[in-house]
């Protein structure tokens, strides 16, 4: 049996953790700015990141490879490193996870490598063919293995066609693939797949866990998870924004507060969702508060 397969059968419910592009940002990453880029270059900051979402409780991390696949490291020059890039994020992730556990006795973090959407439309709305989306997605995943990810995560497709390319990508390499899309307001995606539809396909391509990630914040995404929940025979993960995002002062906040967002998460394990965590806006700060709320100490 596998890591998380293990975890998840010995627990009601797993913790992740939350934004790394919004941390990286605090930590002066440019508008921009290649966020992957800092796994080669500024390795120490995502490290310390990681570092912050473990003292937070975090049980599972994200690599720093949301764009980690070579079309959308095209855009910055850096399409021939795609390799280099998701390895490097692997072995920060791990090395944090492992001096963690060292130095509290407690159990070692997965990590799960992050497949993020390539930026490109999919044929036949854009030019990026399914044969071509699959080979973009092998080349990241295959390199997250090769460094020692215990999982992979595919999240933030709102096209169930790339996210049909990434997760069987994912699950080529025989890791435990969690396989997320993102939703609009209501229960469809901005492409109009409905979560039945979205559950088959899959649960169909051997995904072990299905979920929701990014979309609206936690209120809007809460008849997702029901929905998930009630169509799903593996696990449910969701991990929304803090709230909306507003533009003040020439820049996007997150308006949600940590205790607000954790009530908000406590509510889809209520519903059944076994994975839970933050995507944009959320802070180590909102994981700890997670973790208190719904995995209590004692």
């Amino acid at each position: 049996m596998d890591a998380l397969s293990r975890r998840l059968a010995s627990q009601a419910v797993l913790v992740l953790d939350g934004a790394m592009g919004t941390q990286l940002q605090a930590r002066g990453l440019e508008p921009g700015g290649c966020p992957e880029l800092w796994n080669l270059e500024r390795p120490t900051v995502v490290e310390a990141i990681h570092r912050d979402y473990l003292a937070a409780g975090a049980e599972i991390l994200e690599t720093n490879t949301f764009g980690g696949n070579r079309a959308r490291l095209d855009d910055y020059g850096l399409g021939d490193r795609t390799r280099d890039v998701c390895r490097r994020a692997t072995e920060i992730a791990l090395g944090a996870a492992e001096a963690f556990a060292a130095a509290t006795g407690q159990p070692r973090a997965l990590v799960a490598g992050s497949l993020g959407p390539t930026g490109k439309l999919m044929a036949p709305t854009g030019d990026l063919r399914f044969d071509q989306a699959l080979e973009l997605f092998r080349e990241a995943a295959g390199a997250l293995r090769e460094a020692g990810a215990d999982c992979l995560i595919v999240e933030t497709m709102f096209d169930l066609d790339e996210s049909r390319a990434a997760t069987t990508a994912a699950v080529e390499t025989g890791l435990p693939v969690i396989s997320q899309l993102t939703f609009g307001r209501g229960v469809r995606t901005i492409t109009g797949v409905d979560v039945p539809t979205m559950v088959r396909t899959l649960e169909g391509l051997g995904a072990r866990v299905v979920g929701v990630n990014c979309s609206t914040g936690p209120e809007e995404m809460a008849a997702v998870v029901r929905e998930l929940v009630a169509h799903a025979t593996v696990p449910v993960s969701a991990l929304p924004n803090a709230g909306l995002p507003e533009y003040r002062d020439g820049r996007v906040v997150y308006p949600m507060t940590p205790e607000a967002f954790a009530e908000a998460i406590a509510g889809f394990v209520e519903l059944g969702a076994r994975l839970v965590g933050g995507c944009c806006g959320t802070t180590p700060e909102f994981i700890r508060r997670v973790r208190a709320r719904v995995k209590p100490a004692g």
